[in-house]
């Protein structure tokens, strides 16, 4: 029988993939606090709480070489990925980065004196107008709710600040009449 690859667990969540000529160097003790040599690839695993791993899996996946193997679990979104240690630190930044933006908000309007049937189709084309759509984490979302007489803003806390300033002014009886706003 012939060993192609062994792995030595370095830690409870990193693994290091090793070929076979490179395990007849290894000592049968080995000190897990070592730094791992560089040219041994690792695998780390990504606990993500705010981000979809699949989405974050399509983004990282140009930044690994060709070598680099990443794979997404949807049930507990994580990221599991096998490359060298130069590459997951660049990955880990990245990862670190994304997680760390503030995840959204959402705030519910209820009108007082306006009716949001009157108003609705004009804040969402405001909050378009004002947030770039294409970049999903400055863009907020205006739902309307008749029932409740209401608007549901979702999105970054300081640009729904931003538009709630505008809905104030919006806000008057006998339904929508234009203002205007500097």
């Amino acid at each position: 029988m012939k060993i192609i690859k062994k792995i030595l667990i370095v830690s409870l969540l990193s693994v290091v993939s090793l070929n076979a000529e490179e395990t007849r160097s290894i000592k049968p003790t080995i000190d897990v606090n070592k730094k791992i040599p560089s040219n041994l690839r690792k695998t780390v695993f990504f606990s993500l709480k705010h981000y979809n791993s699949a989405v974050i899996r399509t983004k990282i996946k140009p930044l690994l070489g060709k070598e680099a193997k990443v794979i997404s679990f949807k049930s507990n979104n994580m990221l599991v990925i096998t490359a060298y240690p130069e590459s997951i630190k660049r990955v880990q930044e990245v990862i670190n980065k994304i997680e760390s933006m503030k995840p959204f908000e959402a705030t519910i309007v209820k009108f007082k004196k306006a009716s949001v049937a009157d108003i609705y189709q004009d804040i969402n084309a405001m909050s378009k107008s004002l947030f770039p759509k294409d970049i999903v984490s400055e863009k907020v979302s205006v739902i309307d709710s008749n029932a409740t007489n209401s608007l549901i803003l979702v999105g970054k806390k300081e640009n729904m600040n931003k538009l709630l300033k505008y809905i104030e002014l919006l806000d008057i009886e006998g339904g929508f009449t234009s203002k205007n706003i500097d």
